[in-house]
């Protein structure tokens, strides 16, 4: 902790102050997530803190055949928390997922807070995106409108989410944060198919039966393309 930069811990801090100040913004607007039972609320959530977990202990990610880039499973999950529980629930659950998978591999605190506060900031600002466009009436895949609000809150989730760690991480490596932000988003559109493809179908899923959504963990622990 003493060897990192000052610029990295403030600006850690000054994003844990944001992520916060935006679920704060995000619980007035009221968004709301789909209709459901609070037993199934914990259920949902619980199981994809889990996958989340799982995702980043397992290292699962979505391969670009072209290049040495991969799209974080993890991150995909998170965007689909935010979309399936709404913004506020959706964030506090992937901080609490990071911050335990902080714990699990050890991570010094400030990489475990930074990791927690980034994805858990474009988890909240992504889901909020959606919910101010879609039609609430519809799934996420229940319409053009609905479709293309996957897809805007998907590019603003991979933007905020690739943005916030090349700021915190470019001290670190002493490169410039729109020089290390141009070398993480060589792959973005990756990462992007995968948030849209997870986001859209889990809380369809989930309108159906919320333990369905168990069943995308096993091809993705466990098919030809897990890393």
């Amino acid at each position: 902790m003493r060897d990192m930069p000052l610029e990295t811990r403030v600006y850690a801090l000054l994003l844990v102050l944001i992520t916060v100040a935006a679920a704060a913004i995000a619980w007035r607007a009221e968004y709301q997530a789909f209709p459901t039972s609070s037993t199934d609320l914990v259920i949902i959530a619980g199981i994809l803190a889990v996958m989340i977990v799982e995702s980043e202990v397992f290292n699962v990610s979505f391969p670009q055949t072209s290049q040495e880039i991969k799209a974080s499973g993890g991150a995909a999950f998170c965007f689909a928390a935010g979309l399936t529980i709404g913004p506020v629930l959706g964030g506090i659950v992937v901080a609490i997922a990071y911050i335990f998978y902080g714990v699990i591999a050890r991570h010094e605190a400030i990489k475990t807070t930074a990791n927690a506060a980034s994805k858990g900031l474009s988890t909240i600002v992504g889901a909020a995106l959606y919910f101010a466009v879609a039609d609430p009436a519809q799934s996420t895949i229940g319409s053009y409108q609905n479709l293309l609000a996957v897809i805007l809150a998907g590019a603003l989730f991979a933007l905020i989410n690739t943005g916030s760690l090349a700021i915190i991480v470019a001290p670190v490596v002493s490169d410039s944060p729109f020089g290390l932000f141009r070398t993480i988003t060589v792959g973005l559109h990756v990462e992007l198919v995968a948030f849209v493809a997870l986001g859209g179908l889990i809380p369809v899923l989930v309108s159906e039966n919320p333990l369905s959504i168990i069943l995308l963990i096993v091809p993705m622990l466990f098919g030809p393309h897990a890393a």
